[in-house]
């Protein structure tokens, strides 16, 4: 048996060495926080002062805005106004002469209360005078025709009566003819009784003459 040269041998590793782990990077744990400081608290006094003077001032710039607004509109509605003056002018002049008119039927027809109910028999003459100068018309002739018997009658008795309380206003005005209604509240006497007093109601129409004048053409009444 022949034997080899060289013995055949599987290779070895070579020996390995130790050697040290590399230093691993230190472990940042993390820090604890420190406790967050107390915000301080605001004295109740101060916080309330501080809304107080905000709702103040938010009160007077809302007042302002209001004022400037009520101003604004206030300019605009004079604007509106004048211009419609200046545009109804001739209108409004012809709603005062109807008005006048108005206020001339009514004032003769209060005045009218007053004459009628106004008379002493011891002036009988200027009461009669007075009457038929304020009417026309069929109520001014029927007084007149029996002027001569009612001063009969009311001298006979010594009649006196003035007025206390008068009211009156107009129902209606058609063209010249107005129509107006009267209570008046009369003191009266004669020698066979005492003072009274009496509240008569009548009903007046008027006619407008054509001086501008407004005349009782027509007057129905319990009693004078």
């Amino acid at each position: 048996m022949s034997v080899p040269d060289k013995e055949t041998r599987n290779p070895q590793p070579p020996p390995q060495t130790w050697q040290p782990d590399p230093p691993r990077p230190a472990v940042q744990w993390p820090q604890p926080t420190p406790p967050s400081q107390p915000t301080p608290r605001r004295p109740l006094a101060v916080i309330v002062t501080a809304v107080v003077c905000a709702v103040l001032a938010a009160a007077g710039a809302a007042t302002s805005i209001t004022l400037f607004v009520q101003y604004t509109n206030e300019r605009s509605a004079a604007e509106i106004q004048r211009e419609t003056i200046r545009g109804l002018d001739q209108k409004l002049s012809d709603v005062g002469m109807a008005s006048a008119r108005e206020q001339g039927a009514l004032r003769a027809a209060c005045d009218f209360l007053v004459t009628v109910s106004t008379y002493d028999f011891n002036d009988l003459d200027s009461y009669f005078d007075k009457v038929l100068a304020a009417s026309s018309g069929e109520w001014h002739q029927n007084f007149s025709s029996s002027a001569d018997s009612l001063k009969m009658a009311m001298l006979s008795v010594q009649s006196r009566s003035h007025p206390e309380e008068t009211h009156c206003g107009l129902s209606s005005v058609d063209g010249t003819t107005a129509k107006a209604v009267g209570i008046v509240k009369q003191s009266r006497s004669n020698n066979s009784a005492p003072t009274d007093s009496l509240t008569n109601s009548m009903v007046m129409t008027l006619e407008e003459q054509s001086d501008g004048r407004w005349l009782i053409s027509q007057m129905d009444s319990p009693a004078l």
